[in-house]
């Protein structure tokens, strides 16, 4: 058995741990235990390392692990490795960038403490959790009651390589894209509802990146 801290920028991806990921991964003998970043109110975005360190301290546990659930976008300027991937185009890239200036940084905090650092395994979307939900157009406009908006997000979709490369710009952020068709989209439980109807495993085919968190978080030894 393994139970996972997952350390979420926002309600809506906590929500999405513990009633998305949980279900499908209990059978598998994995427990998510999702907490909200920082302290009680906060809304997400300005995610600091230092701040997140200190999330990662209170949950420290020697029988469990921790990983975080960030939005690349709600990261701070200083955060580790976010100035140098914005040098680059590609969500892949960027995310390698990213997460490999992350562990250097873990590294450097816990040096040679083997047993603490090797129990972290860091993740962050390169864009807004609405990415995921453009792994299916069709089930994305079903789950909000809206068949007729299938095919204009199969047109947004048919713009990137895959649903983790739509633009997080202010205006042409995932759910900005979703919000222009459906004003009446709104969060945090109308994500949920249609991250339920596209399914995990349809999501984990068309979004590579985020598949590989979840494969590494499947292959964790049992503590």
């Amino acid at each position: 058995m393994k139970r996972i801290f997952v350390i979420c920028e926002g309600k809506t991806e906590l929500l999405f741990v513990r009633d998305v990921l949980n279900e499908a991964f209990q059978a598998k003998k994995i427990y998510f235990d999702p907490k909200l970043l920082g302290k009680p109110g906060h809304r997400g975005g300005n995610v600091t390392f230092d701040g997140m360190m200190s999330d990662i301290r209170n949950f420290q546990n020697p029988f469990c692990y921790i990983t975080t659930f960030f939005d690349f976008y709600g990261l701070d300027s200083n955060f580790p490795g976010k100035k140098e991937a914005l040098a680059f185009k590609t969500s892949r890239k960027r995310s390698m960038t990213l997460l490999n200036a992350f562990q250097q940084k873990l590294d450097e905090v816990f040096g040679d403490n083997y047993k603490d650092k090797c129990r972290i395994v860091p993740y962050v979307q390169m864009h807004e959790f609405e990415a995921l939900l453009f792994s299916d157009p069709k089930a994305l406009a079903e789950s909000l009651e809206q068949k007729r908006l299938k095919t204009q997000f199969e047109s947004i979709c048919q713009r990137y390589e895959t649903p983790e490369d739509i633009n997080n710009s202010p205006q042409t952020a995932p759910s900005k894209q979703i919000e222009k068709f459906f004003p009446g989209y709104g969060k945090p439980t109308g994500p949920i509802i249609a991250a339920k109807q596209i399914g995990l495993e349809t999501m984990r085919r068309e979004c590579p990146l985020f598949n590989e968190w979840l494969e590494k978080l499947e292959k964790l030894e049992d503590l």
